[in-house]
């Protein structure tokens, strides 16, 4: 794969359409779900996220970028 050959590490997103049994009762969320994917997304374009509210984000984006493309 692209990912083995250029030695990139995969992060997955939840799209939080299905949960196991056990997830659910593991305690797993929407909001949990959502939390772990800003975690990978903040992972994969190497920025820090902070957190203003359960539905509202800001993206640090690295230096030189000015958005996210």
């Amino acid at each position: 794969t692209i990912a083995e050959e250029t030695h990139a590490r995969l992060y997955l997103l939840n799209a939080a359409h299905n949960i196991t049994k056990d997830q659910k009762e593991n305690g797993t969320t929407y909001i949990s779900i959502m939390e772990e994917n800003l975690s990978n997304l903040s992972k994969g374009l190497s920025c820090t996220i902070a957190l203003w509210t359960p539905v509202s984000v800001l993206i640090t984006l690295p230096f030189g970028m000015d958005k996210l493309t």
